[in-house]
């Protein structure tokens, strides 16, 4: 049970559902946070909030690298996994009892480090557990506790602070903390089961004779060795030289600038265009947040159809939604509802691509690992190599709202889904090159769940 496909998805899933939402129910504390028990000037208070957002998607950027190589080079992930909610206990603890910006800003890297930790890990843990066949399919429940976590946390943090104030958020989050350390604590990974059966094993199995090495054999092995381990320590810049991780790298750069772009501007313009309080601006998101769960089903596509089909399609259906958001113009029902349908096009599209560039993802370590066998060292580079998508995600969260922000502000609305429906429509050509759908193999072994390993 504790080494089963289903308990370490479900596990991760709530992991990374725990770690955004943390990160998005401080958000709406913090403008009157920042004035109440801190000592800075009412109008600063918008320039300390982007303050505290940039330092924790910064702190994400900088932190994921090292941890992806930590990670790598670790005999099992479980240790910095546990340790990733370790940092987020830290910050809360720092956040609840914040009374000077400094704290605040030390709380909001520690939440960017303790998140990037997480995602790592956890990426990482899914890939080693689950067959090819269902990656796509599988990272699909992932992505849903990570953007169901990002899209609520604003959401209820807000309404739990205006009914019982900061400290009932804080003790929320220490309540989410707490189980999920439980499950954490409870995951065991798929190479610690097996290591745990092997004397059963090998108990059975008769011992090899091995010939006694010559000494020019044994000054070749160290070689190898050698030269496998020089090569593996560093896997970003063998990673980057590979077109497609740098194709994907860009299109999770763009998924995140779509959003946070935004996140900046679209709550503005429904309280100019229809005249919405802040509650109301806070749900027009929620059109978006509804397709969230359709990911699994989109990982299941990309599963049979490869990337290409799946990333290339999504973009393309993206430029319409967003283009056509132009056309939302005037304070009727009918404008009101086009935005919502268009708004839950755009999520559908946006959301659906992530799981099938996951796997591509991990696909290109694959095929580098099989032409040049231990080209990353013993531990391949799994976590480098998702390491290098979460920077590219934070990326996307800390230029969005700088560039949403200065289109909008500058020629407005119309330019601004202009100019993002243009960068997607680029992005669609370049996701041509990405893979296509596997070969087929035995149907059989192809849906067949592995068994866990423990119960």
């Amino acid at each position: 049970m504790r080494s089963s496909q289903k308990f370490i998805v479900a596990t991760i899933s709530l992991s990374m559902f725990t770690d955004t939402f943390l990160y998005g129910m401080i958000i709406p504390l913090m403008p009157t946070a920042l004035i109440t028990r801190t000592s800075i000037p009412f109008e600063d208070r918008e320039f300390f909030n982007s303050i505290l957002l940039v330092s924790e998607a910064a702190a994400s950027v900088v932190c994921a690298p090292v941890f992806g190589y930590l990670l790598d080079r670790s005999e099992t992930r479980r240790k910095l996994y546990i340790l990733g909610l370790l940092l987020l206990l830290v910050s809360m603890a720092l956040l609840t009892y914040a009374f000077s910006i400094a704290c605040y800003i030390a709380a909001r890297i520690l939440q960017g480090a303790a998140t990037a930790m997480v995602a790592v890990a956890g990426f990482s843990i899914v890939t080693d557990t689950i067959q090819k066949a269902h990656l796509g399919y599988m990272l699909g429940y992932i992505d849903v506790g990570l953007t169901l976590g990002f899209a609520s946390g604003p959401l209820l943090g807000g309404l739990i602070y205006h009914a019982a104030g900061y400290y009932t958020v804080c003790g929320v989050a220490f309540g989410l903390i707490g189980i999920d350390l439980v499950l954490r604590l409870a995951v065991i990974e798929k190479k610690t089961a097996m290591y745990w059966l092997e004397p059963e094993e090998n108990e059975r199995m008769p011992e090899p004779v091995i010939p006694t090495p010559c000494l020019h054999y044994d000054a070749i092995q160290k070689s190898n060795e050698s030269l496998k381990s020089k090569r593996g320590m560093f896997a970003f810049w063998t990673l980057l030289q590979q077109p497609r991780i740098l194709i994907t790298t860009w299109t999770f750069i763009l998924q995140s600038l779509f959003n946070s772009a935004l996140d900046s501007t679209l709550p503005i313009f429904v309280m100019d265009r229809f005249h919405w309080d802040t509650a109301g601006a806070g749900m027009i998101f929620l059109p978006m947040v509804a397709t969230v769960l359709l990911q699994p089903f989109c990982g299941f596509l990309s599963d049979r159809l490869g990337a290409r089909m799946v990333a290339t399609t999504g973009f393309i259906l993206i430029v319409p939604s967003l283009i056509c958001l132009r056309f939302v113009e005037m304070n009727t029902m009918q404008d009101k509802t086009l935005l919502c349908v268009l708004l839950a096009l755009f999520g559908t599209f946006n959301n659906g691509i992530s799981p099938c560039l996951l796997v591509e993802t991990q696909q290109v370590v694959d095929e580098l690992e099989e032409e040049t066998p231990g080209v990353f060292g013993d531990n391949g580079a799994t976590a480098q190599a998702f390491s290098l998508q979460q920077m590219a995600q934070f990326t996307g969260m800390v230029i969005g709202p700088m560039i949403g922000g200065f289109i909008d502000h500058r020629y407005g609305w119309k330019m601004m889904n202009l100019c993002l429906g243009t960068l997607s429509a680029i992005t669609a050509v370049l996701t041509l090159q990405l893979s296509g759908p596997e070969p087929n193999g035995d149907p059989e072994e192809d849906y067949q769940e592995q068994e866990p390993l423990l119960r």
